[in-house]
């Protein structure tokens, strides 16, 4: 019998062999857990995510504007003409003026599923932007129940929208000029009637062609396509349709939902927006400034 010897290294456990196992499974499951939220994330974060899922053209792609307060979007856009932001709004602009195959479309409606979603402050930009082409540019509000205009202008509240659509006012009585973004606006003004009900009633057919024939941009910014019927009743009214999609908020369901509505309203959608984009998570290369 030989005498037993002690061997240099422990037969086990093997630990290098451990380590390698380890650290496979760990990636294996990490890739795979990165993939399944891939697969069932519900918005969008991309241009070619929208394209894909609505087959529409995404005609512009608008960051977030981080400010105190609304009103300083306004000195954003006015003060510093070179910003991502005022160069991305400038980009859906020119969108704008290429879809119309060398005809402008003068009516456009900026929409949205829900709220918080940068309707607002895209459709004032894009106004000032028309203006500062030296277009003539009337910007409504079109949104009569939570009216946000008032956080960006200091302008009369009363009368408005509301009194041209009852038709008690003129289109040149409800009309304020805004100096610092060389557009005309229309306020929403206030009622105690269901604003449903005013759209339904209003000659809708012969205020828009009113517009249209004064100004040579009319911009509406209506509240949300899904919330209220209120935006529904201007579909067929507007020369341009254009839906904005949240970036990494919009749910796709509810982005389909607006697609079928359009649709059910008379006209479908003519093109989409991704707004509110984080160029730090955002892989579109456009938004690294130039």
């Amino acid at each position: 019998i030989s005498n037993a010897e002690v061997p240099n290294f422990p037969q086990s456990p093997n630990r290098p062999m451990i380590i390698i196992f380890s650290a496979f499974l760990g990636g294996v499951f990490g890739l795979g857990w990165l993939l399944l939220g891939e697969s069932s994330r519900l918005n969008f974060r991309s241009v070619d995510e929208v394209e894909q899922i609505t087959r529409l053209p995404v005609i512009g792609s608008v960051q977030r504007v981080r400010t105190k307060n609304r009103s300083q979007v306004l000195d954003i856009l006015a003060e510093d003409k070179t910003t991502p932001f005022t160069e991305a709004v400038r980009n859906l602009r020119s969108s704008l003026e290429l879809a119309g195959g060398g005809e402008s479309h003068k009516t456009i409606m900026m929409s949205s599923c829900f709220q918080a979603e940068g309707k607002t402050t895209i459709s004032i930009s894009l106004a000032m932007s028309y203006a500062q082409m030296g277009k003539k540019v009337l910007l409504v509000e079109g949104d009569l129940r939570r009216p946000k205009f008032k956080n960006y202008f200091d302008l009369p509240t009363s009368g408005g929208f509301v009194s041209y659509l009852q038709g008690i006012e003129s289109l040149e009585n409800v009309v304020s000029h805004n100096k610092l973004t060389g557009c005309d606006i229309i306020m929403s003004g206030s009622t105690d009637q269901n604003p449903a009900d005013l759209f339904a009633r209003a000659d809708l057919n012969r205020l828009m062609e009113e517009m249209r024939s004064a100004y040579d941009v009319v911009i509406l910014d209506p509240p949300p396509i899904l919330l209220v019927p209120d935006a529904r009743l201007l579909v067929p009214h507007v020369d341009y349709n254009v839906l904005l999609v949240g970036y990494a908020k919009t749910p796709r369901a509810a982005v389909k939902r607006a697609m079928s509505v359009f649709k059910s309203s008379g006209r479908t959608l003519d093109g989409v927006v991704l707004s509110m984009l984080d160029p730090k998570k955002s892989n579109d290369y456009y938004y690294e400034g130039y």
